[in-house]
């Protein structure tokens, strides 16, 4: 079970994301939720089947349940096709974020999982870098490409013929589906401005339509990189592996820098501050101060160093404000759509949504035409109304809980029996546990490669990548972070999605909950649960 969850983990983060509202993603719910039947079938011919519920799985129900109901409500005024894409992948979410908390529940997947995602988040910096160097101009070259192809179609108009005329809505739709996953407007001032951010444009954005959505796993990685070398710095590991963890470190960090994304750089100064409160008392003060100088100075080294060659201008800086502005109005235009109708204000206006009731109440200074409001509050309410909006806030809480709580996992490590380990090693048994991650990984870019359809030639270099950045990192197979470290990346994102929004993008979504799950896996909560026969089998 541990291989197929982290498939499915791993494919969000190797597809747009973005795409989700245009039903790209389907598959990836398809297979969470054919994952999530093959458990129950397991459990239940095992005679083990236990559902045990917490006040955090009721957070996460609820922040998914408001995004139902508002389906429900507004389905009969709202783009259905897109809002129909976005339950199945609410749906899939609530389910992926069941399977989660089975491995947080057991730590040796529970290491093998944060082992897997954090190598594979070093393989997307290192294609984040190659875009930023080689490849965007291509990139630039196949946008204007398209934009000529949807002028030719405008031009020409739809044919009156038959035949061509589905033919002709047929390029139109697949050209529209593209420019929305990547964020491309259609509307001519819109558009322009457009033009001029990509054609001077160096920002990579990996597997994901947008740098600002890349650089929210960028920034979740550095930090829990960082607490993996600061954990190798206070034990007794080789100096080589050390300095391999930093220069990894180096590389994501170096990557966030180049994405622009000034809301990440404040969510990864929100992360170590967080992570120097929660480590308080678990490190010597001196040793504390100490990791905290390295990384400062570490970050300052690669903001210089990105300043001197270019990568990184003034710009990002100076138009800070400017960037702030249009938040504001982003903003302001979102709570006159949201509280210009009562029912709204209470229900949202249903998940995918947001754009075709936002033009309506748009400033008419704000230039573009956005899918979401840039705002994880917002975003939520807008989507789900004021019952997800609860879930956010509980989740959030629960979030941040390792700070208040002690929720240090205390199972001890899984050690295999002799016999056991023996019958595991042979061709007939079952692979250990923290082989099931790799195999997922695999599967992963089987199954992107196969259905996806968004790497081709990328795909092999980029696993290359992640097998490298697994070896560097296979401490992380023999020890816990403390939870701490997750509410730190919990935080840093969280402080990121408050001007950047994405909440609604699964593979944002799915990393908000993993590091609630977590981090939080260790904290006894009241569990309701009953028993229904002798078999074993409770609800």
């Amino acid at each position: 079970m541990t291989a197929l969850t982290a498939t499915v983990i791993f494919s969000r983060l190797l597809t747009p994301t973005e795409g989700a509202p245009l039903g790209e993603t389907l598959w990836i719910v398809q297979l969470t939720l054919l994952t999530l039947l093959v458990w129950i079938f397991a459990r239940y011919r095992a005679g083990s089947l236990v559902f045990r519920l917490d006040g955090i799985d009721g957070a996460v129900g609820l922040l998914v349940l408001g995004q139902l109901v508002s389906a429900a409500i507004h389905f009969s005024s709202a783009d259905r096709r897109a809002l129909c894409n976005m339950v199945w992948e609410w749906c899939g979410l609530l389910a992926t974020w069941f399977l989660i908390r089975r491995i947080a529940d057991r730590p040796a997947e529970r290491r093998g999982l944060v082992w897997g995602l954090l190598s594979l988040a070093v393989a997307l910096a290192g294609l984040g870098l190659w875009q930023h160097y080689f490849s965007l101009a291509e990139t630039r070259r196949e946008v204007a490409r398209m934009r000529a192809d949807w002028d030719n179609l405008q031009s020409q108009g739809r044919p009156t013929d038959l035949r061509k005329a589905q033919e002709w809505d047929r390029d139109e739709q697949r050209l529209r589906s593209e420019f929305v996953r990547q964020g491309i407007p259609l509307e001519e001032g819109a558009r322009l401005l457009w033009d001029q951010r990509i054609n001077s444009s160096t920002e990579p954005f990996a597997a994901f339509g947008l740098a600002n959505t890349f650089a929210g796993l960028l920034v979740v990685a550095l930090v829990l990189w960082l607490a993996l070398l600061a954990e190798l710095i206070g034990g007794p590991a080789p100096r080589g592996r050390i300095l391999a963890a930093a220069g990894v470190s180096a590389l994501i960090a170096f990557c966030l820098l180049l994405t622009k994304s000034r809301t990440a750089y404040v969510g990864l100064a929100a992360g170590l501050i967080v992570g120097l409160v929660g480590w308080r008392g678990l490190v010597p003060s001196r040793k504390l101060w100490l990791y905290g100088g390295i990384v400062v100075a570490g970050l300052a080294t690669l903001v210089v160093t990105a300043a001197l060659t270019g990568a990184v201008d003034r710009l990002v800086v100076d138009e800070s404000f400017k960037s702030l502005r249009y938040r504001g109005e982003y903003w302001i235009g979102t709570w006159r759509m949201m509280t210009d109708d009562w029912l709204r204000w209470l229900t949202g206006v249903g998940p995918g949504n947001f754009r075709a009731y936002y033009l309506e109440y748009k400033l008419p200074e704000s230039s573009e035409e956005i899918a979401d409001p840039h705002n994880l509050f917002l975003d939520v309410w807008a989507g789900g109304g004021m019952l997800a909006v609860g879930g956010l806030l509980m989740s959030l809480a629960a979030g941040l809980m390792p700070l208040v709580r002690n929720c240090q996992p205390v199972a001890p490590p899984e050690i295999i029996p002799e016999t056991n380990r023996r019958k595991s090693s042979g061709k007939s048994g079952s692979p250990r546990r923290f082989e099931a991650v790799p195999i997922g990984g695999l599967l992963a870019f089987v199954s992107v490669y196969l259905f996806g359809g968004t790497f081709d030639e990328r795909v092999i270099p980029l696993f290359f990548g992640a097998v490298v950045a697994a070896a560097v990192a296979i401490p992380l197979r023999r020890l816990d972070l403390p939870a701490s470290v997750y509410a730190a990346g919990f935080g840093a994102l969280a402080v990121h999605l408050l001007g950047a929004g994405g909440i609604a993008m699964p593979a944002i979504t799915q990393t908000y909950l993993w590091l609630v799950a977590f981090g939080t896996a260790g904290c006894r909560l009241p569990v309701w649960s009953r028993e229904t026969d002798s078999s074993g089998v409770a609800f």
